[in-house]
């Protein structure tokens, strides 16, 4: 669906995170689909974590796609640092690669890209809270570099908005004042991060449940969809409601979940730092 005569929504960072269930899984697709048609979402980049099974997230999605939605193979890479990058591509070749978390530098993942244009790639959301933010991980000047080598970055992040929401009650406004300004970064990025040579800005939900799916960028039409994802050089975020105090609940158990897989997923290798 158009958003406009000559825009397309995009949604550049989305999880499916299916059950493992095969049945479970086919429902769940179905509903996600349904999420899209509602929020007039027209073309989505399938980057499920490199640790939950991208290629069966990409396949199970493929099954059951309408005619009017179009979607891209990805995932989000987890390097040597424990720092989380989205990669995309338009054919499912990109799962011919060897993605094992936790083997790759940020700096290999930059190498990977510049010498194979067939996978594109985008610094993931800069501030993100947690552990797995580029910023907090190797800092300012190495986080303006990878942007300025990739020319791409998620330039607005708006998960927190929930969490802002609840820091921002009266009784909690006057202790997060630091807090709810790391978020406003992720939900606006500071100028100074922007490439100056740009290839994309990109702008995603980071979805892991169908109410989730919405924050979105409106992206000019080029000559093919593909085209218009990986030429975006305008910040237009679609969809970003004020945030909702319950939806905290729900995404609190994904995030444990999802710390528990890296550190299972880390074990083995005496190198990782999740």
């Amino acid at each position: 669906m158009s958003s406009g005569a000559h825009l397309i929504r995009v949604d550049y960072h989305f999880h499916p995170n299916l059950p493992t269930s095969n049945a479970r899984a086919a429902r769940k697709v179905a509903r996600l689909y349904k999420r899209f048609a509602q929020r007039g979402i027209s073309a989505v980049l399938i980057t499920e974590h490199v640790y939950k099974d991208p290629v069966r997230a990409w396949r199970m999605m493929q099954e059951q796609k309408p005619a009017d939605i179009t979607i891209f193979p990805g995932l989000e890479y987890l390097t040597r640092e424990g720092i989380d990058i989205c990669l995309f591509a338009e054919t499912d070749a990109i799962y011919s690669y060897s993605w094992i978390p936790y083997a790759l530098s940020y700096e290999e993942v930059i190498d990977f890209l510049q010498t194979h244009p067939d996978v594109r790639g985008f610094v993931t959301h800069p501030y993100t809270l947690g552990t797995t933010s580029i910023i907090t991980k190797k800092g300012d000047s190495f986080t303006r570099e990878a942007i300025e080598a990739l020319g791409s970055v998620e330039c607005v992040y708006s998960v927190f908005k929930d969490l802002k929401k609840l820091l921002s009650l009266p009784i909690l406004r006057l202790c997060t004042a630091s807090l709810r300004a790391r978020i406003d970064k992720n939900e606006s990025l500071p100028l100074d991060f922007h490439p100056r040579t740009l290839r994309f800005f990109a702008i995603g939900s980071d979805a892991h449940h169908v109410w989730e799916i919405g924050p979105c960028a409106e992206v000019a039409i080029k000559e093919s969809v593909f085209a218009s994802i990986v030429g975006n050089t305008a910040i237009q975020p679609y969809g970003i409601d004020q945030g909702k105090l319950w939806r905290l609940i729900p995404a609190a158990f994904t995030t444990a979940h999802e710390w528990l897989l890296k550190r299972v997923t880390a074990a083995p290798s005496s190198n990782a730092t999740a």
